[in-house]
């Protein structure tokens, strides 16, 4: 099979965990998909980098709370473009749309994630994401 189309099917799989895991509002289930360190840049070109693994539990158990508390029920994402960096990582760029009970939607944006096979188990972790300007 094609590999380009194996890693498209892969990295739609890595996004469907996430999808997942984001709707459990439990912060270690999304940090599971993340390898620290881990740097963040937001949308300002502010960025964060978390050292540790129980740094980014916290800051994603930080975010989920916030979505929580803003009505948020739900997310997914569309567009997909997935750029291979060689044998072990991969750029994947998402938008994102995060959904209220009625289905409303919250909010949407663009986010690129640098994707990386760490470890021996040869899955896909995130180890640096950028928010893409509006």
């Amino acid at each position: 099979m094609d590999d380009t189309l194996d890693l498209h099917r892969e990295v739609t799989g890595f996004f469907d965990a996430f999808v997942v895991a984001f709707s459990t509002f439990d912060g270690r289930q999304v940090a599971r998909l993340y390898r620290a360190p881990y740097l963040a840049v937001q949308s300002d070109g502010s960025a964060v980098c978390f050292q540790t693994q129980a740094e980014v539990e916290a800051y994603f158990q930080m975010m989920v709370e916030d979505y929580s508390g803003k009505g948020c029920h739900s997310g997914r994402f569309s567009d997909l473009t997935v750029t291979p960096l060689g044998g072990k990582a991969v750029v994947a760029s998402v938008t994102w749309h995060i959904g209220g009970a009625n289905g409303e939607t919250l909010a949407t944006w663009r986010e690129s994630y640098n994707l990386v096979r760490i470890g021996t188990d040869g899955l896909l972790y995130v180890v640096a994401s950028v928010d893409h300007a509006k």
